[in-house]
């Protein structure tokens, strides 16, 4: 009512800061193959996506290594869908609902004490709305189960952080968060 009856501004609020940044993608081939996933849904019509000239059909990737996140109020990709999309992509896709909208659920801190999930296995023939019935809910984020799925799918060799930033080879070219947000 404020702002759009009102005219006045909003108040600030740090996540809308988060929409505010573009993506800058820029016009390059790594930008027409993004764009072509929506135009040709490759999981969903087998044959369509090529990746390094070989032609990759999702039913390969079907070996457990997936994980989808859906966000309970998103606006932009809607749960039930994402959820179908995991049903695409086979029975063994790991599938967890996060309470909040877009943003707000993807920066879901782990010590958020409102922070809800719902964790299932996707199972062919039932819809969103019977897996949701079925799944687990906790309180949590998102964040933890990912990092145990990951932990338990790709064991990887830990090394210690670097005590500086940049390299040799790749200098540090200006301090956080870089010069393109004075553009």
């Amino acid at each position: 009512m404020n702002n759009y009856l009102l005219g006045n501004q909003p108040p600030a609020f740090d996540i809308l800061y988060w929409n505010a940044d573009t993506t800058r993608l820029p016009a390059s081939p790594a930008t027409a193959t993004y764009l072509d996933l929506y135009f040709t849904n490759p999981f969903a019509n087998p044959g369509k996506l090529v990746l390094n000239e070989k032609d990759h059909r999702h039913e390969q990737s079907r070996r457990g290594h997936l994980c989808r996140r859906g966000a309970w109020t998103d606006h932009i990709t809607p749960w039930k869908g994402v959820y179908k999309t995991a049903q695409i992509l086979g029975e063994d896709t790991t599938f967890v609902l996060s309470n909040s909208g877009h943003l707000q659920s993807l920066l879901n801190p782990p010590t958020n004490p409102k922070g809800v999930l719902r964790d299932r296995t996707c199972q062919s023939g039932g819809g969103p709305m019977l897996s949701l019935a079925a799944a687990e809910k906790r309180k949590g984020s998102w964040w933890l189960d990912w990092r145990d799925w990951l932990h338990a799918r790709l064991p990887v060799k830990r090394s210690p952080a670097p005590a500086s930033l940049g390299s040799e080879r790749h200098p540090v070219l200006a301090k956080a968060p870089g010069t393109y947000v004075f553009d």
